[in-house]
């Protein structure tokens, strides 16, 4: 061989090494900037429904290059464009569904009124079973209980600790040691199931995850959840974790009492500003926002123990639902059959708003002796009826008590009785929407005069 041709061939290897060696460090660069574990997230294929729930999460400054290439390779212009094809034809809308044939492919699943509770459909409902990260419904009603307390709010500076970056799976890749408003901790929890945040958030409410986590099984208890332990607040694997379909029906519903969480729900993509300057696209893990009309908020998750789990929430006119899905084989199916039990209760159920709160009747009360005569009274509660569709006769019957002054403004002074086809479906207290001072001895010497 040639001295130039041995030259050559020289500086072919090392290429052809030096290629091998940068492959090799973007792939380790990119797992360790993920920090995946095996059955930790969401793992699915955009041409298929399937995508990574942990890739939602995109570092701006690690991952652009990959993400173009992966877009050039499908001849699509965006990460975007990706996530949009896993939705194309998927027309849930017109799947006809028979009562009689109604089940869901998964291990469980349920369909709960929002506003009375009221089940309509389940299926292996009462069975323990890990839920993945919709343990994070829990976390975040606990959060947001103490944003309602006075004892946190959006702006609140929580700092991420090393144990909290260093959670791995789902995440935002907060910086250890940095600083982040509660706001976009929240929303990086709700659009896509940062574990990261979880902590940091935890630790800042309780002084550690592990006291966070025995408030969550306090509030638990105080909700009803009989088949339920949480063994910590983001689901990852634990074997001391479990849940069941009703019981996260239950924190569902107790989780959407709070208007935060819709400020964030519906987003489908947005941009964690980091302090040091660094940026991540986050994107929303619950895929039915954009698939399914009146769908506003959920919670996914995913382990190899759990399964493809999602509890779901949906609305259209007065009527929301609540459908919870868990251990179903694919995220596909996680989507269509959540989609299946929310056509179900649409097309049968409707909810009827029967009492709005603070109205105010024409019916007047009597004070007994007060500077004022009559007082004006409201409605001091809500009151909706869920069934299924069908002309219903509404009739009310007001019951109001002997009332004596001083009346202060907001007292109870009776309640509402309301009734669906003459049967007795629920009662609101009626209060008083004025204050009424007790008549003084002068009062009564100008009634007598007047009187004259």
């Amino acid at each position: 061989m040639t001295k130039s041709k041995k030259v050559v061939a020289i500086m072919l290897a090392t290429l052809m090494l030096a290629t091998m060696v940068l492959t090799i460090g973007a792939k380790m660069h990119f797992a360790k900037a993920n920090s995946v574990g095996v059955g930790e997230c969401e793992q699915y294929d955009y041409r298929d429904y399937y995508m990574n729930e942990c890739s939602y999460a995109k570092d701006k400054s690690i991952y652009a290059k990959v993400i173009a290439a992966n877009a050039a390779k499908e001849n699509l212009s965006s990460y975007e464009q990706i996530q949009n094809l896993m939705y194309e034809n998927f027309n849930v809308e017109k799947e006809q569904i028979k009562t009689e044939n109604l089940r869901v492919n998964a291990k469980s699943g349920l369909l709960m009124d929002y506003h009375t509770g009221d089940i309509v459909f389940e299926q292996n409902a009462t069975a323990r079973m890990p839920i993945a990260s919709m343990v994070k419904i829990m976390t975040l009603t606990l959060v947001f209980e103490e944003i309602e307390k006075g004892n946190l709010t959006l702006d609140t500076d929580i700092v991420a600790s090393s144990s909290a970056t260093a959670m791995g799976g789902s995440q935002a890749f907060l910086d250890t040691g940095a600083s982040y408003k509660a706001g976009e901790l929240i929303k990086t929890i709700v659009v896509a199931s940062a574990n990261d945040s979880c902590v940091a958030l935890a630790e800042h409410i309780a002084g550690s995850g592990d006291e966070f986590v025995v408030r969550m099984n306090d509030k638990a208890t105080a909700l009803g959840m009989t088949d339920t332990n949480f063994a910590n607040c983001t689901g990852l694997p634990s074997p001391n974790g479990y849940s069941t379909a009703k019981d996260v029906a239950i924190m569902t519903k107790e989780m959407l009492k709070y208007e935060n969480f819709f400020l964030y729900s519906r987003e489908w993509l947005f941009e964690l500003q980091h302090p040091g300057g660094r940026v991540t696209e986050l994107s929303n893990t619950n895929k039915l926002i954009r698939a399914y009309e009146g769908c506003d908020g959920g919670k996914t998750g995913f382990t190899n123990e759990a399964m493809y789990c999602l509890s779901v929430t949906a609305k259209r006119g007065a009527t929301r639902l609540i459908s919870v899905v868990m251990g179903a084989s694919t995220s596909k199916e996680r989507n269509a059959e959540n989609a299946k039990l929310f056509n179900y209760g649409f097309a049968n159920y409707e909810t009827k708003q029967l009492v709005v709160k603070g109205t105010v009747l024409e019916e007047q009360v009597k004070i007994e002796k007060g500077k004022q005569e009559f007082i004006t009274v409201k409605t001091d509660g809500e009151l909706f009826f869920f069934s299924k569709r069908g002309k219903r006769e509404v009739s009310t019957e007001v019951v109001m008590q002997k009332v004596n002054a001083p009346v202060t403004q907001g007292q109870a002074v009776g309640e509402m009785i309301v009734r669906l086809d003459g049967e007795e479906v629920g009662k609101v207290p009626l209060v008083s929407d004025m204050a009424v001072e007790k008549k003084g001895y002068l009062d009564f010497v100008n009634d007598a005069i007047r009187a004259m």
